[in-house]
């Protein structure tokens, strides 16, 4: 770019010094995008550059600005555009971003080079979306887009920022590049997907995806447009299809698909093809999410063909399988095994296909070994065997405590809801034939299952042997120049050996200003009433609750109360 020039060379007469010119990028302003739904995108900073030539005798020469596509000088009492805007199309916006310092003074050519920051990005807006832009020259705006159907400029207040309302959808083109000096990516520039498209166009025409059919696990689920998003489970397979707005019978030519899977949602080796042909109109992908996806995890599918573009978003949604350990005692001979209910708290039923028995604590046994040749493991259910471990030593190891996986024999579906009956034991330390009292230890066990449709996973589950628990609680506020609470706790063993509830009010601080012991239990209630009176007033408390039996077990729960 040339921002000055020279005068010929006269023989008589002298010239002025050659005029010069200035260009330079403007101080950044916001750009936002709001859509239908009135999600905000941004802001996104732009600048805009402008070349100001400075001349010896012509006084009134304009500035001219490059302004989100559009060009055009300003004069002091006008705006001219020098060519038409291109930001609006007819079924595009295309915005492109400015980042960078340019300020460069001279009378003869220089430079401008520019570069992509970050990988252009698109995203369907319906009506009713607003783009927010900066502008040094408000009006030239209202007068380009007067005539341009589909958007309407919104009247505001500001004068350094243009409205954009659009009344129909459109597709958004946004791109950040840099110029000059100072530019960099930005990891905030998160709008919609990254624009992908082929780098082998069919015959260089312009091919519209949208998607047009979805199958998960053989069922159709209703999808169209460019971007839209299907559900599926681990381990389901799901097919994408793809077709080109007004080619209902399109053959041969090359659709590209593309899989964005940052979290390994897809089992990858069951993508494809990657590339195919449309066949009546219609191309298709299909893959299987794998077995350990986790619900809300999701994977983009691209599809392009020529410089169209079609975004499919694979989410998981995931059973809910969730187990629930209750009633733990010890048992047996010396109290040497342990006896709990497992309940199927999820929405599907489960085969129980593997245990590990991770550490017991604090005794820290080294095996379960039945050395009369029992099952060291049984899960029942009415008197019906829903899983088993049966070692067959009589003098040997057994099972170890040490994490390792058990398989479970002579399983049977476990249904939402059901509750099975688990048994483990004898406990033993490293001596072969003798036993661990189970009475108060913390046992921390694996349970690995396998749904219907495949799904394998494993819970964590610890049981407190012998151990009392708080079942609920009820706290009402009363008292007037102080803060007075009365407490009712339901408390429960499996023993049935209940001896106290203690209750502690604690400050802020965690200083305790009143206290009380319920001894008289029998029945499964303790109550207490605790306050907080003069100086020990606070605006919140912690209550305490701690729940022993006659060996000595506990089980502690805290609320929090606000003051009065």
């Amino acid at each position: 770019m040339t921002l000055g020039t020279s005068y010929p060379t006269r023989t008589f007469l002298t010239n002025p010094p050659d005029p010069t010119g200035r260009l330079e990028t403007t101080d950044p302003g916001p750009v936002t995008i709001t859509d239908s739904n009135d999600t905000v995108y941004g802001p996104y900073e732009t600048r805009f550059l402008a070349y100001e030539p400075d001349y010896n005798e012509y006084r009134d020469a304009p500035r001219t600005v490059i302004e989100h596509s559009l060009l055009y000088n300003q004069f002091d009492e006008a705006n001219v555009s020098v060519g038409s805007q291109q930001l609006v199309g007819s079924e595009r916006i295309s915005l492109v971003l400015l980042d960078g310092n340019v300020s460069e003074t001279s009378g003869r050519a220089t430079s401008v080079s520019l570069e992509s920051l970050d990988e252009p990005r698109t995203k369907e807006l319906e009506a009713g979306s607003v783009l927010t832009l900066p502008t040094e020259r408000k009006a030239i705006w209202e007068s380009e887009l007067e005539d341009t159907d589909g958007v309407t400029v919104r009247e505001t207040t500001a004068d350094d920022e243009v409205e954009i309302e659009l009344e129909r959808a459109y597709t958004l083109e946004i791109a950040r590049v840099g110029v000059g000096e100072g530019a960099g990516s930005s990891d905030d520039f998160d709008i919609g997907n990254e624009k992908r498209t082929s780098t082998e166009p069919s015959n260089g025409s312009r091919l519209d995806l949208t998607w047009r059919e979805a199958t998960v696990a053989g069922n159709r689920q209703a999808i169209s447009g460019s971007e839209a998003t299907v559900t599926g489970g681990p381990s389901e397979t799901v097919s994408l299809t793809a077709g080109v707005e007004g080619y209902e019978s399109l053959r041969g030519g090359q659709v590209n698909f593309a899989l964005s899977d940052p979290n390994n949602v897809i089992d990858e080796t069951t993508f494809g093809p990657a590339t195919t042909s449309f066949e009546d109109g219609n191309a298709t992908v299909s893959m299987t999410i794998d077995s350990e996806a986790s619900s809300e995890e999701e994977a983009k599918v691209f599809a392009s063909s020529g410089d169209g573009t079609a975004v499919g978003t694979i989410s998981v949604t995931a059973p809910d399988i969730n187990f629930d350990a209750t009633n733990t005692v010890s048992t047996g001979s010396g109290n040497s095994g342990i006896e709990f209910e497992l309940e199927n708290t999820g929405d599907e039923p489960v085969t129980l296909t593997g245990i590990a028995i991770d550490s017991v604590e604090p005794a820290n046994p080294t095996r379960v070994n039945d050395n009369t040749g029992g099952r060291e493991i049984l899960f029942t259910s009415d008197g019906e065997v829903v899983g088993e471990v049966d070692t067959g030593n009589f003098d040997t190891i057994g099972i170890r405590v040490d994490g390792s996986t058990n398989t479970l024999d002579r399983t049977s579906p476990f249904e939402p809801g059901q509750t099975v009956t688990g048994r483990i034991g004898p406990f033993r330390p490293a001596d072969l034939y003798a036993i661990t009292d189970m009475s108060g230890q913390t046992v921390n066990m694996t349970i690995e299952y396998e749904t219907a449709s495949g799904t394998t996973g494993q819970q964590q589950i610890t049981l407190e042997i012998d151990a009392p628990s708080i079942d609920s609680v009820e706290i009402t506020a009363s008292g007037t120049g102080n803060d007075r609470y009365d407490i009712t706790a339901a408390v429960s063993d499996p023993n049935g050996d209940l001896s106290r509830v203690e209750f502690e009010l604690l400050d802020t601080t965690a200083t305790v200003v009143d206290s009380s012991v319920d001894d008289r239990i029998g029945d499964g209630t303790a109550e207490a009433s605790l306050k907080a009176t003069g100086k020990d007033i606070d605006s919140g408390y912690t209550i305490r609750q701690t729940v022993f039996d006659t060996a000595g077990n506990s089980k502690t729960v805290t609320r929090t109360v606000s003051s009065g």
